[in-house]
């Protein structure tokens, strides 16, 4: 309800929106599609971040946090003990185990799967997969290709947190990326 609300208190004109994991649920998808009709904004283009499951566990089972600013590591690419900005220690996060983990995409299948088909299938804007296994800068090619070059896809983006889009995006749009279990 307090993505919905910041959605309908958003002043005309005051640029792109990215809702990163939101909605979640069927029923947040539905709610959004409704307010959006209301305010006569476009439907969303959700952009789905596509990453088989074992390639989640093996990424986040190998992340790592330092203790005390927060960068996140992954020893997949990096062999440290200590954070390379402050010299912190790094930490395993209680939610980054494999069980934790294996439950959060059990979670995952039984309540966002159901959103991306809702999206794919229906009128309620445009669905896009990217490839969540190429390179991070193949991924960001990916994604600006789609959001920047497709101008007839409407946009919207996942999760909890609002931002501003970059200026040159349409201000009727909204841009959505399912962040899975990723954040």
């Amino acid at each position: 309800d307090a993505v919905i609300s910041r959605i309908r208190n958003m002043q005309r004109g005051s640029g792109s929106l990215i809702l990163d994991g939101f909605p979640r649920t069927l029923a947040q998808a539905k709610k959004l599609s409704r307010v959006l009709e209301a305010l006569g904004i476009d439907p969303p283009l959700v952009l789905h971040l596509d990453v088989p499951t074992d390639i989640l566990v093996q990424r986040l089972t190998r992340r790592r946090q330092c203790a005390l600013c927060g960068a996140i590591y992954n020893l997949a690419s990096a062999s440290l003990a200590r954070c390379e900005a402050d010299g912190g220690p790094l930490i395993e996060r209680a939610d980054d185990n494999e069980e934790v983990i294996l439950k959060r995409l059990a979670a995952y299948e039984m309540e966002t799967l159901p959103v991306l088909d809702y999206y794919r299938r229906g009128r309620e804007g445009s669905y896009r997969r990217v490839d969540g296994c190429l390179t991070a800068a193949e991924i960001a090619n990916d994604v600006r290709d789609i959001v920047l070059l497709d101008r007839a896809a409407p946009v919207a983006t996942w999760a909890g947190r609002i931002r501003s889009a970059p200026s040159q995006l349409s201000t009727s749009r909204i841009r959505s990326v399912p962040s899975g279990v990723t954040s």
